[in-house]
């Protein structure tokens, strides 16, 4: 939470949060957490206009994304994917295509 509260505070939205796009520093207990994969990502600072694409990995994409107007809030939900599945071992929403 702390990473991504660190990008919307210099509104940027990473769009693609995921475990694959998370990594640890080193493999000591207490090691820096790291986002990586920042090919959707969108910088609200350079272009002051809303997000329309339909990007990211569909499992933890936020409903909004779908609607074709959604800001960096879509992260949030993608967190929220993420740690419903470490608590269940299942995705809150299963489907075989995005429809």
């Amino acid at each position: 939470m702390e990473c991504v509260n660190y990008l919307h505070h210099k509104q940027i939205c990473h769009r693609d949060l995921k475990p694959q796009n998370i990594m640890f520093l080193n493999d000591e207990p207490n090691s820096i957490i790291k986002i990586i994969d920042y090919g959707y990502s969108f910088n609200f600072m350079i272009k002051k206009e809303d997000l329309n694409e339909v990007l990211g990995t569909p499992y933890y994409m936020a409903p909004e994304l779908f609607s074709g107007k959604y800001n960096e809030k879509c992260d949030l939900w993608s967190i929220g994917v993420m740690m419903y599945y470490s608590i269940c071992l299942n995705y809150p929403f299963n489907g075989k295509n995005r429809e």
